[in-house]
């Protein structure tokens, strides 16, 4: 029963601790200047735009081990769809084969496939993001999904 007489101060130090890490991406949202919206799940959806072609990204800060109350272990996460096919699309064995080759020469960032959709996303330590790195960041997520978006195009074309 003793632990009851303290968990009120640890969900308060808890959701402390969350919003003072949001707020430190949202300002580095702020300083990078791109459209965003913040999500009901503590997320952010950014909008980056370059050459004429915009990419809806999902930002979302998150602790490795679930380890919240340690700020070295927190990261920022960013997830943005590449391709979505129709309900139904099954991938052919190529296209795995395509995602597997791509992931083995990425210097920054993975593929993943769920369902009929192939994402992009990519993962960075909180503690050492400025906003210059942080930018870095989405722009070359933006241009890594623009060049993986169009090698993935056969694969819907062939359906």
């Amino acid at each position: 029963m003793k632990l009851f007489k303290f968990l009120p101060l640890l969900l308060c130090v808890a959701i402390v601790g969350t919003a003072s890490a949001q707020s430190k991406t949202k300002q580095l949202l702020d300083a990078s200047g791109y459209a965003y919206a913040a999500l009901e799940s503590g997320s952010f959806k950014v909008v980056i735009s370059a050459d004429g072609k915009s990419t809806n990204m999902i930002v979302k800060e998150s602790a490795i081990w679930g380890r919240d109350d340690i700020e070295y272990m927190k990261v920022i996460n960013l997830y943005t769809l590449v391709m979505s096919a129709p309900e139904g699309y099954n991938p052919p064995t190529a296209m795995y084969k395509k995602i597997v080759e791509l992931n083995d020469s990425m210097l920054h960032g993975r593929l993943s496939i769920s369902g009929s959709s192939v994402f992009f996303s990519s993962s960075q330590f909180l503690q050492n993001t400025d906003a210059q790195s942080f930018d870095t960041q989405l722009v070359l997520a933006h241009l890594m999904t623009q060049q993986y978006t169009e090698a993935f195009a056969p694969y819907l074309e062939e359906e």
